[in-house]
């Protein structure tokens, strides 16, 4: 599967964690959807949702799956990087 910008799933093999931004285009768009679920099966997924988006328009498959705002994220980096080295580890 091809996304746009020739980034395909297969990065995931190489990435250490895969960064997705939810927001109400991101929930609609299947190449999103279909990307974040890779990064889910493979433990890379580290979400964020850019407000005022409401994680209940997420498809259910991802509802177990924590997200924080991104303007949070951004105020406590120490926090993001650090989930994002979990998924690493």
């Amino acid at each position: 599967m091809q996304g746009r910008g020739g980034v395909t799933g297969r990065l995931h093999g190489e990435a250490h964690a895969v960064v997705v931004l939810w927001s109400e285009q991101a929930a609609k768009s299947d190449w999103v959807k279909c990307e974040a679920s890779y990064a889910a099966v493979e433990g890379k997924l580290a979400a964020l949702h850019i407000e005022p988006f409401q994680l209940g328009m997420l498809p259910c498959v991802f509802s177990g799956y924590h997200s924080e705002p991104l303007a949070a994220a951004l105020a406590n980096t120490g926090n993001l990087l650090g989930r994002m080295k979990e998924c690493a580890d």
